[in-house]
């Protein structure tokens, strides 16, 4: 069978590496895998992983980078015919490597996507981090194509990933949905299953989540007008921002509890003691969406830029 590659991109990561890395070491396959951790951590991870796990190939960057750059990196110094990626505080199980290649089989799809857990649902803030970030990546309903699927959960086909020239490296956030879009827009299929799954742990401190969601909605703005995501319509001007931003905040604050309640997966009642967090979540998310919405100078992304040039190896 065809070897693999996996790549995780890591940033301050110390608490979580350690889970991941077992997790993807412990992998049950026959197949040539290799682990490649990109690391530009300040927090003494990559000295962590260098001494504990000397099996991973370690690329320590001098300064921080930003995750699409850290996955093409990884892609760079890989050798897999196929590239799995999760991300640094992520858990894969015993099978994810198999079950990626078998989905793969299954027809000539640019990439496998799966599911995503809350890996700590103990925290009432995880649950609403979980809520807002992956609430349409849950593990239920049948196996379909998609748009997208998170880049903490997938696998491409080499040539596809090389062929499109890899992810965005000049966005903070929304790299899986920028990347994915274009591989559709060039006729590419990627398939979800739901039953791959991995385990991302979440934010726990409210400030950290409320400061997240303000970023994620400051970036809405700005994939919206360069074109990234849908509804640039709604942010043509400041005025017209101003006005739809609570309608924007309600719409999406609604589609999120709907898809997290029609899941099944946690009980109801569970949404009342997660609805505080979530709200200021929901509230921030706003925020970020009205304040990038009002600024006279905004970022303009250029939908053209691509990844470094790749070499098959």
């Amino acid at each position: 069978m065809a070897g693999v590659s996996i790549v995780v991109p890591s940033y301050n990561s110390r608490e979580t590496i350690e889970s991941c890395l077992k997790s993807l070491l412990a992998q049950k396959h026959e197949l040539d895998c290799e682990v490649i951790l990109v690391d530009s951590s300040s927090d003494g991870t990559a000295e962590f992983v260098s001494k504990t796990f000397p099996q991973v190939k370690l690329i320590a960057m001098p300064e921080r980078v930003l995750s699409g750059k850290a996955r093409n990196i990884g892609v760079s110094a890989s050798v897999g015919e196929y590239i799995l990626f999760i991300d640094s505080d992520c858990v894969a199980g015993n099978s994810w490597v198999e079950d990626m290649l078998a989905a793969h089989s299954q027809g000539d799809f640019a990439a496998v996507g799966g599911s995503v857990l809350n890996a700590n649902p103990e925290s009432l803030v995880a649950w609403a981090s979980y809520i807002t970030e992956f609430s349409e990546y849950m593990p239920v309903g049948p196996v379909r194509e998609r748009i997208s699927a998170p880049t903490c959960n997938i696998c491409y086909r080499r040539r596809v990933f090389e062929k499109h020239a890899g992810f965005d490296e000049t966005l903070r956030m929304y790299v899986d949905y920028e990347f994915n879009s274009r591989l559709r827009s060039y006729g590419e299929r990627l398939l979800f299953v739901p039953h791959i799954r991995v385990r991302h742990h979440h934010r726990t401190s409210i400030g950290s989540y409320a400061k997240h969601e303000l970023q994620r909605g400051r970036a809405a703005v700005m994939l919206r007008r360069s074109g990234l995501l849908p509804g640039g319509w709604a942010v043509r001007s400041r005025l017209l921002c101003s006005l739809v931003a609570p309608a924007m905040m309600a719409r999406r604050a609604m589609a999120d509890i709907g898809r997290f309640v029609s899941s099944g997966m946690v009980p109801t009642g569970k949404l009342a003691a997660v609805a505080p967090s979530f709200a200021i979540g929901t509230i921030c998310w706003g925020a970020g969406f009205l304040i990038e919405g009002l600024k006279p100078d905004y970022l303009r992304i250029d939908r053209n830029h691509r990844g470094p040039s790749f070499r098959t190896k």
